[in-house]
């Protein structure tokens, strides 16, 4: 069993007072620190003392360790310091991103980084460790001047048991650093946890075949793109469960290509590009990459600009996009006729049991041109007011769209 030092060390000033003295194990002086010296006394039960310099309780040391970490970093002025489970301070330097790196490259499985703002000049790179970085929540700031932020994607053999939580990931100078690059990476049950990403380029980068991902509650604002996906591999079951997309100048989600079977999940999009790049953008522009199956479920979309479409460049529908499904999804329009959903080429998708706010305004759904097939807008709900209500345009082939529950 390990103990704190702080509180120990509290409860014996609390317990001796400022003046007290005690010798020959422990001495308290106003005005200085407390004193642990001596050997070990002949019976250790239930005592805090010094064994030659360490310090114990009982027959345990005091590490000063935080479980179930295997290292600790934290500011000390300019320095960032490197302390291991054991007490020793491994590393110091004002590189903070080069003592990460170190403590990665040394195999320490699980590091945590205290609160402050730490200066990354040089990528962390998790790509070829099984590392677990676990920070104080905002506090821990990752503060980048280069791309990525944080390197997650390999060129080899596929890699897992890798995560980053409770860390807040921030770009220098005006949306000009990347955040996080992903690639070839399998099966993290929780590769995200608590993360917040603030105006970087591109805040996720996915790529290079990755499947089986999970992020909790990753908060994205101010960014050019947020979560971007342009792999001619495979991408796929890239999953995200609630968290934010805010903000972003072009696309809050942009899954192009080969992405395949990924999830959003109680996500928060909103206010995101505009009306020529949309909240979420879904698209095939390069034959045979199929963009299909990514679902999007009890979702919150807001805005006063375009919010979903699926399209590309492919003159074939069976080319274009298909099967990706908005469900259940709540729309929260700000102007009159804002395009809530839009397909220009693909088949098959799927717009359903979506719910239109009732603030006043019209949601548009439309269904363009010869490219797109055979997609489904059905059981989709307003209030059936006159001035918020769902109007679907359709201009495409075989667009199944009854039921619909709207005015």
């Amino acid at each position: 069993m390990r103990f704190s030092i702080f509180l120990l060390v509290a409860l014996a000033l609390l317990l001796a007072g400022a003046e007290a003295k005690y010798s020959p194990g422990l001495e308290i002086a106003s005005g200085a620190g407390i004193t642990f010296s001596g050997t070990a006394p002949a019976s250790t039960t239930g005592v805090l003392y010094s064994d030659s310099g360490t310090l114990k309780f009982g027959d345990s040391s005091i590490s000063g360790r935080i479980e179930p970490f295997e290292a600790q970093i934290l500011k000390d002025g300019a320095n960032t310091i490197l302390i291991a489970s054991n007490g020793t301070r491994m590393l110091s330097s004002t590189n903070s991103g080069g003592v990460i790196n170190w403590a990665i490259n040394h195999s320490y499985y699980s590091i945590y980084i205290h609160s402050g703002n730490y200066s990354i000049t040089e990528s962390l790179d998790l790509r070829a460790r099984k590392t677990h970085l676990h920070g104080a929540g905002k506090e821990t700031i990752f503060y980048g001047s280069i791309s990525p932020i944080v390197k997650i994607n390999n060129s080899g053999s596929y890699y897992n048991d890798v995560s980053l939580s409770n860390l807040f990931i921030k770009g220098a100078g005006d949306q000009a650093y990347d955040g996080v690059w992903i690639g070839r990476l399998a099966l993290n049950v929780k590769l995200m946890d608590s993360v917040w990403i603030e105006n970087c380029k591109y805040a996720i980068w996915i790529g290079d075949t990755s499947f089986g991902n999970d992020y909790y509650s990753v908060d994205i604002k101010d960014c050019y793109y947020g979560v971007y996906s342009n792999s001619t591999a495979l991408v796929t079951t890239q999953r995200f469960f609630g968290g934010s997309i805010r903000e972003c100048a072009r696309f809050g989600v942009r899954l192009r290509e080969t992405v395949v079977g990924n999830l959003f999940y109680g996500t928060i999009i909103e206010y995101n590009g505009d009306n020529t790049y949309p909240n979420v953008y879904i698209s095939c522009d390069t034959d045979p990459y199929l963009a299909q199956g990514n679902i999007f479920r009890d979702c919150w979309f807001e805005d006063d600009t375009m919010i979903f479409a699926i399209g590309g460049s492919q003159s074939n529908s069976w080319l274009g996009p298909g099967m990706n499904v908005v469900e259940g999804c709540h729309f929260a329009l700000v102007a009159d006729n804002v395009v809530a959903y839009r397909v220009n080429s693909g088949r098959r998708n799927v717009f359903k049991g979506n719910i239109l706010d009732r603030a006043g305004y019209k949601g548009l759904i439309e269904i363009l041109g010869a490219y797109a097939v055979s997609n489904i807008v059905v059981e989709n709900v307003d209030s059936g007011a006159a001035t918020e209500k769902w109007v679907l345009t359709d201009t495409a082939t075989s667009t199944i769209s009854t039921p619909n529950y709207w005015g």
